[in-house]
């Protein structure tokens, strides 16, 4: 299904503008893997003018909304036992800064 919040707030005394994700997960797309998942999403965080002015016209750091995105399987390799790698990719903050980021989690039922 379909998933997200969106957070909004005047920017004062706070820091943060606007944030919030969109997503889609759900169970496998394939038919021989039902205990399997997915999911993939979109972020984003905008800094408050207040923030972002005082920085920018000072210090000259063009600060920026960050944006990314999330994507992750769950594979199911018993009912007890789940393996999910994952990666995002992160337009920072400040510019020409891209990070990528690779996990992977081990989840275990008893």
């Amino acid at each position: 299904g379909l998933f997200g919040q969106v957070g909004l707030s005047d920017s004062n005394p706070n820091p943060v503008a606007t944030h919030g994700y969109l997503g889609v997960g759900g169970s496998s797309l394939f038919a021989a893997r039902p205990l399997d998942r997915f999911g993939a999403a979109f972020f984003w965080l905008s800094f408050s003018e207040e923030l972002r002015g005082p920085l920018n016209e000072r210090l000259g750091v063009g600060l920026r909304t960050e944006r990314g995105v999330e994507i992750f399987y769950n594979y199911a390799v018993r009912p007890w036992l789940r393996l999910t790698p994952n990666v995002q990719v992160v337009r920072q903050g400040l510019p020409g800064r891209t990070a990528t980021v690779g996990g992977f989690r081990a989840e275990v039922g008893f």
